[in-house]
């Protein structure tokens, strides 16, 4: 069998698979454990996408797989270049090299100016430095962690399911900034709240009984 190097060289082959020349696909880079997932996603959708590694024996496993994967450095232009990056729908970055990361977040953002990046930071330090160099949204393990560890203490006690759902979706709104908050500082009233909330399941009454159930209800709540 011809090596990975073979197969998918640095610059891309000029015969390039169907899949590669989509204008609307996702770009993934990293087939770690996050890329993996997300591109198993994207293929359970039926939406188009190209994953990018820089592992050799990687690209030849996955290749083998039938995976839609090429070999290349994302952090070179002229390999994004080749990759036509700006004409892809968004690209996600999923690899834990904080440093590599950020290089190819600058690299794709002086490539294509408005196409959305996703990047994936392993500490909270991070989220920032990878805003300031171009990404859309940063998705942080260690806010993650954190969350996933209070919405799992919270199912614990008596709250609403959809409460809590609501509560994790508010610490996740403007990059984490209720969690990124001076840590002397207590949690706002106004997130509390959110678990106090009760949800409600609407159901659909025929005519010829909306009497009769509108009359059950004002004496219970009477």
């Amino acid at each position: 069998d011809p090596a990975p190097t073979e197969i998918y060289p640095l610059s891309l082959p000029d015969a390039l698979p169907i899949w590669m020349n989509d204008s609307d696909r996702v770009i993934v880079i990293g087939y770690g454990p996050a890329g993996r997932t997300l591109a198993k996603l994207l293929k359970s959708q039926n939406l188009p996408y190209v994953v990018v590694d820089a592992n050799a024996t990687t690209v030849a496993e996955a290749t083998a797989h039938g995976e839609r994967i090429v070999f290349g450095d994302a952090a070179r232009p002229s390999f994004l270049e080749r990759l036509d990056v700006s004409r892809a729908k968004l690209v996600t970055v999923a690899i834990s090299d904080s440093l590599a990361t950020r290089r190819i977040v600058a690299r794709i953002r002086s490539i294509a100016p408005t196409l959305p990046i996703l990047a994936r930071a392993r500490f909270v330090h991070e989220v920032d430095l990878l805003e300031a160099v171009g990404a859309t949204a940063v998705v942080a393990e260690e806010y993650e962690g954190s969350i996933e560890l209070v919405r799992q203490t919270l199912s614990h006690f008596d709250f609403h399911a959809a409460a809590v759902r609501k509560f994790a979706d508010a610490l996740r709104e403007e990059d984490y900034g209720v969690i990124r908050v001076a840590k002397e500082l207590e949690i706002d009233p106004w997130l509390a709240d959110l678990l106090r909330e009760e949800d409600h399941d609407w159901i659909t009454v025929p005519r010829s009984e909306e009497r009769r159930v509108g009359k059950e209800c004002r004496s219970r709540w009477s």
